[in-house]
């Protein structure tokens, strides 16, 4: 039997740790005010253990989705592409997503936020485990107006998926891709160049990027 890895372990963790909190909750989904809200923002981070695909359904369905320019799904480990297909297209408006720790949410998913949400300045990718190297490389296509973005913790980040987001992201600001192992200096060189407003930026655990690089 192969040795468990750190992708294997830390989602099943997370997940049983989640199923004994779920068990104390007086709620089997998110309470009406909640998803009835007339906020361009919704922050559905702290009811996490109770988001699932049918739970996004039902809020694209409700009127106020699409002038959403803010929405943080983090944590979201049981939502699936699904949900982010269920959203489109009427999350055209957002400005600002989080999909921190959203385990289940893969290239496909971030394909459709690429085609959708081109006004997009802030995205947080951190800990999404499933996206490949093609689905990184997407970004750049359709969210050309990024000001900040975490892949912190996207070990799967290859140097070829990196560069091609800035080819076309030239606006970023900051950026986070700590844990990010695969990232080297030539990538911080190329990115440096490109990305001219670059005021912040993460590198933590990123050992294959020197002194030389982070200058």
């Amino acid at each position: 039997m192969p040795t468990p890895t750190l992708d294997d372990i830390v989602p099943s963790a997370l997940a049983a740790a989640r199923r004994t909190i779920q068990s104390d909750l007086p709620y089997e989904r998110l309470p009406t005010e909640i998803i009835q809200t007339s906020s361009r923002s919704l922050d559905l981070s702290q009811w996490s253990i109770l988001l699932t695909d049918e739970c996004l359904a039902t809020i694209a369905a409700q009127p106020f989705s699409t002038m959403l320019t803010t929405l943080n799904l983090s944590g979201g480990e049981r939502l699936t592409d699904a949900s982010l297909q269920s959203l489109s297209p009427g999350i055209a408006a957002l400005q600002t997503l989080y999909l921190d720790n959203a385990y289940q949410i893969s290239s496909d998913g971030l394909s459709i936020i690429v085609k959708y949400c081109n006004k997009l300045q802030h995205l947080s990718l951190a800990g999404c485990l499933k996206i490949d190297g093609d689905g990184f490389a997407v970004i750049g296509q359709g969210c050309r107006e990024l000001k900040h973005l975490s892949l912190s913790g996207c070990r799967q980040v290859q140097q070829w998926a990196f560069m091609k987001i800035f080819e076309s992201c030239k606006k970023i600001e900051s950026l986070d891709i700590s844990y990010c192992s695969m990232i080297t200096d030539d990538e911080i060189k190329i990115l440096s160049e490109s990305c001219r407003g670059l005021r912040r930026i993460n590198l933590r655990e990123c050992k294959l990027v020197s002194d030389v690089g982070e200058c």
